[in-house]
């Protein structure tokens, strides 16, 4: 597993009410659709804009380690969906019960930590509402 997985479990942090849990930003990864649609667009040439640069190195670990910074389902992650709202290293997640069941089936489906799991339901909702209902089977062909 990548080096910032071993730091996941360890460095989670609680605060005093009990109801935010922050963990490892190894954890999140944005959305590569933009990129991806800025990337088929950029010319062809010997340089590329400063932008898009400092994008494609901000993505650099993602892009680069792409699966292996996926992470195994854990008591860490499983615990901070148990709180109204999960820090991601510098992003916060509103932990909505509706999403988080179907974010513990697709971790159980998937052998997917279940932080990554909520942020595949969630951004998976925003595209097909229906996804949090789905069955286990449907939901795979879903996600």
């Amino acid at each position: 597993m990548a080096s910032g997985r071993a730091a996941t479990s360890s460095s989670i942090l609680v605060n005093a009410a009990g109801t935010s849990k922050t963990l490892s930003a190894s954890l999140w990864w944005d959305s590569f659709v933009v990129l991806s649609d800025d990337l088929d667009r950029a010319t062809a040439g010997p340089s590329v804009p400063d932008a898009l640069a400092k994008r494609i190195k901000s993505h650099h670990a993602w892009l680069r380690g792409s699966v292996s910074m996926f992470g195994k389902p854990n008591d860490a992650s499983r615990s901070a969906l148990e709180v109204g709202e999960v820090a991601v290293g510098e992003r916060r997640l509103t932990v909505k019960p509706e999403l988080k069941e179907a974010a513990l089936r697709a971790s159980k489906c998937l052998n997917l930590d279940e932080v990554q799991s909520y942020i595949l339901v969630k951004r998976s909702s925003e595209v097909s509402p229906t996804i949090r209902d789905a069955d286990a089977e449907e939901f795979l062909h879903l996600v």
